[in-house]
């Protein structure tokens, strides 16, 4: 009889921990939970924590871990714009976000959403890059196309981002692991970079020459502008000076003898200026003047 009672009790405590295991879980820091009823996916639990629900099959949790997850893509041979081939290796950073989304369309593994994401990285990668010459890989800043390898990532990571939302899946970040050649086409790279570089050196040295033409041309478009407007101003002076010349004569023609004594006097006033003791002989002009006999005659004559 009591070894009765002791099985009977042992079958209970065994239901009731199966009962507690069934009808309890974890929430951990690093998951998202989500409870679906008899199929139905229910709110993500985000909270860490201890949960209950029905026993299986009325109620079933799957867990997902809701860390940013690390995609390694495979090497591949992808070809450039401008017909070269490259090596090239991506990885993908992402995450869950939505798992009610990725339970419904993908499910409740981790790895097959990894598949889904490993096909799109390679289409989107190999569809980047043939848009992009090979000059846009080792550049930092964008070329002329727009490109850089950072502009690459970000297209790919764009394209993608779009694909995998209504999986429920958010991309963090895309990035090239390894860039190579295949053997043998080391030194055509080469080749071709250098004429690349060669063209856009040329294309920058031409712009520099078009640029200094332009200034030269300005300069002389506003050297002759200031030539053409000094000599203007040069003839109207010219033009005043002539006029009020020809005013003089007019007075110097009524009175020759007037004019002429004027003239002595100008010279003489600037033989003058200077302290300086001269011998003079009064009678070579202009130093007639300084006989009184000159000057009453220059009074006299005087209007």
């Amino acid at each position: 009889m009591k070894r009765n009672v002791a099985i009977t009790a042992l079958v209970c405590l065994f239901v009731v921990v199966f009962l507690c295991i069934s009808c309890a879980f974890q929430v951990r820091v690093t998951e998202v939970a989500m409870v679906s009823t008899l199929g139905r996916p229910g709110a993500p639990i985000t909270e860490p924590g201890l949960y209950g629900k029905a026993p299986w099959p009325f109620q079933r949790v799957y867990v997902f871990d809701r860390r940013v997850q690390l995609l390694q893509g495979g090497y591949r041979e992808v070809l450039t714009r401008d017909g070269l081939n490259l090596i090239v290796r991506f990885h993908a950073a992402w995450a869950v976000e939505n798992p009610n989304q990725f339970y419904e369309w993908v499910g409740f593994r981790l790895s097959e959403g990894e598949k889904i994401l490993s096909g799109l990285l390679e289409k989107y990668s190999s569809d980047v890059i043939g848009k992009h010459p090979l000059g846009s890989f080792v550049s930092v800043a964008e070329d002329d196309d727009g490109g850089s390898l950072s502009a690459i990532e970000q297209d790919i990571q764009s394209r993608m981002s779009e694909e995998v939302a209504k999986y429920g899946i958010v991309i963090k970040g895309i990035g090239l692991e390894h860039m190579g050649f295949p053997e043998g086409i080391t030194k055509d790279v080469f080749k071709r970079m250098i004429a690349d570089r060669g063209r856009l050196t040329q294309k920058i040295r031409s712009e520099g020459e078009r640029d200094a033409k332009l200034r030269r041309t300005e300069a002389d478009q506003l050297q002759a502008e200031m030539l053409s407007k000094a000599e203007a101003e040069a003839i109207g002076i010219r033009g005043e000076g002539e006029s009020r010349a020809y005013r003089f004569f007019d007075v110097y023609r009524e009175d020759p003898e007037f004019a002429l004594f004027l003239r002595k006097l100008e010279a003489l006033e600037e033989t003058l200026k200077s302290k300086t003791t001269i011998v003079l002989d009064r009678d070579v002009p202009p130093y007639d003047l300084l006989d009184g006999k000159a000057l009453g005659d220059a009074k006299s004559k005087a209007p």
